[in-house]
């Protein structure tokens, strides 16, 4: 048997303490989240001592050379890491006013999820992880969403409820959350996040949605180490548009025919 009532569980779960309940859960919240507790076990993830992982900050610093002309150079060190006193916001799994230390596998990985703009300035930290850290692996599972469409209303086997699940966990926590939204659009994750914390896991990994790599959250700050510090700049930036729909779909004609242009890609001056 799955430990989840339904392949919509994490959706019902999410919509509730968004809009209705935040602090005292219902029976079905309470019931899912002791799902997710024992389920999480079956996707632990050990991430060893010595790992190599990024951490990037915007902004940068400045120091004065042997003729004492100021330079930009990268953050001071104690600037990458985060300090209570100034997390007044929550994040994708901290509350607000906790500090949880947000790494990736590539650093290419750390700087796009900072959403700079061009020419922006990003303090990049090499870290290394101090001993063996025990994580949740909230990647998705391989799901086939037009199947997940057309199962609607039949009898599903524990494994699929498992896999739409967990896939629903996976893109909640790698879903980019806009300024508007943040407060409440983190809430779920930072619960989940917390439920994970309550089993003993030292952390969450999960996709990164802006560039190929995974993130890593470790509740503890001190889990792993800075030892090597960088400085870049985003020099440029594309997007790729995508339609699937012919009716809402920009199109012109030629010879005749409707052309439609189905993805529309925009470089950066």
């Amino acid at each position: 048997m799955s430990e989840f009532e339904s392949e919509d569980a994490y959706r019902a779960f999410a919509r509730t303490v968004r809009d209705q309940r935040r602090w005292i859960f219902e029976e079905r919240t309470t019931g899912f989240l002791l799902s997710v507790r024992k389920a999480s076990h079956s996707r632990e993830y050990v991430l060893r001592s010595g790992t190599q992982l990024w951490r990037c900050q915007r902004g940068s610093g400045f120091e004065a050379d042997a003729q004492g002309i100021q330079r930009e150079c990268p953050k001071a060190p104690r600037e990458m890491i985060p300090n209570s006193e100034f997390v007044k916001r929550g994040g994708r799994a901290n509350p607000p006013g906790f500090v949880y230390l947000y790494l990736a596998t590539k650093p290419e990985t750390a700087m796009a999820e900072m959403r700079p703009w061009i020419g922006e300035s990003l303090s990049v930290a090499f870290f290394a992880i101090q001993e063996d850290v025990r994580l949740v692996d909230c990647q998705r599972d391989s799901e086939d969403p037009l199947k997940r469409i057309c199962l609607s209303g039949e009898k599903l086997s524990p494994e699929e409820v498992d896999m739409y699940v967990w896939s629903d966990i996976s893109e909640a926590f790698a879903r980019p959350v806009t300024r508007d939204e943040a407060e409440s659009g983190y809430v779920p994750t930072q619960i989940l996040a917390e439920a994970f914390k309550t089993e003993g896991f030292d952390g969450v990994v999960y996709k990164s949605r802006l560039a190929k790599g995974l993130n890593i959250v470790l509740f503890n700050i001190e889990a792993a180490k800075p030892l090597r510090y960088f400085l870049y700049a985003l020099a440029s930036v594309n997007y790729t548009f995508a339609a699937d729909d012919p009716q809402f779909t920009i199109h012109t004609q030629k010879d005749g025919a409707p052309e439609y242009l189905w993805t529309l890609t925009s470089e950066a001056p």
